[in-house]
């Protein structure tokens, strides 16, 4: 990844950190157009932010969305048991981390598999599994 922009050490320290968590790799994901096999990603959705008494609140804070067919691809490759009811996974994709929520024929993903939200992103990074 880019660590370029991140001139905070302990910042720093935690985002080479990231690169270093264990995760299960599941499916490959692309910017904008899917290919064969690969999700379609959207790592510029919005975060929803609210004010009140000039004081800034984020809703969504590390929180994205994901289709819910995607969702069930990615827990056919998973190693646990029972993933029936499993609606929220934690995710570290490239330079994002946070988690994707499963939801049905929301307008954010009409064309998109994954939305990430700009509060996931920490980095920017070509590396493109989920």
């Amino acid at each position: 990844g880019d660590f370029s922009d991140i001139k905070i050490p302990s910042k720093y320290a935690a985002r080479m950190g990231q690169c270093f968590s264990t995760t299960i790799q599941t499916l490959q994901g692309s910017s904008g157009r899917s290919k064969d096999g690969y999700l379609r990603v959207n790592d510029k959705t919005p975060d929803i932010i609210s004010t009140v008494k000039a004081k800034e609140s984020c809703h969504s804070d590390g929180t994205g969305l994901i289709r819910k067919e995607a969702m069930e691809e990615i827990l056919k490759n998973v190693p646990f048991g029972d993933t029936e009811d499993v609606s929220i996974i934690q995710i570290r994709f490239g330079g994002a981390k946070g988690t994707l929520t499963a939801w049905d024929n929301l307008r954010a993903l009409a064309n998109y598999d994954v939305c990430l939200r700009e509060s996931m992103v920490k980095f920017p990074s070509p590396y493109r599994h989920l």
